[in-house]
């Protein structure tokens, strides 16, 4: 989403919430070699209609994922 308009319902009720949905809000979210704690993800969510995403802002985690996907529980979308 990263932007002003929900690419769902076209909205202009984005919000956006640094260290976003996670522990603060009950979850938890696996990246396969760990549970990632606060502050290393931002969620932007639209009140109109629900819609939500969810950016991981570690890039160690990401680079681990691209390098070995499978090794970490990932593979590519189809």
């Amino acid at each position: 989403m990263k932007m002003t308009n929900c690419p769902k319902c076209m909205s202009t009720d984005v919000f956006v919430k640094e260290n976003g949905v996670g522990w603060s809000a009950g979850l938890l979210v696996s990246l396969g070699f760990g549970m990632t704690g606060p502050g290393n993800w931002v969620t932007y969510l639209c009140t109109s209609c629900g819609y939500l995403e969810t950016y991981i802002t570690q890039q160690a985690w990401l680079t681990k994922i691209q390098a070995d996907p499978l090794k970490v529980g990932w593979h590519r979308s189809e």
